[in-house]
């Protein structure tokens, strides 16, 4: 999915931090890339967004627009 497509941010709205895996079990980023999301350039977003879709279909987290 191309950043045009994607909304700005991961978020779904379900925060909970993991103290195990260290990221937030919603959108599966951890607190640096959650504070600093709207700094971070599109190369940097593009990363985190590939991983983030991998962990969605690996544990069956939404995404923002399949649940708000």
């Amino acid at each position: 999915m191309s950043d045009a497509e994607r909304p700005f941010s991961p978020c779904i709205q379900q925060c909970h931090f993991d103290t195990t895996t260290r990221r937030c079990s919603g959108c599966h980023r951890t607190m640096e890339e959650i504070s600093g999301w709207v700094s971070f350039s599109s190369a940097q977003r593009e990363r985190i967004w590939a991983r983030i879709e991998r962990l969605r279909a690996a544990t069956g987290t939404p995404a923002a627009d399949e649940i708000l």
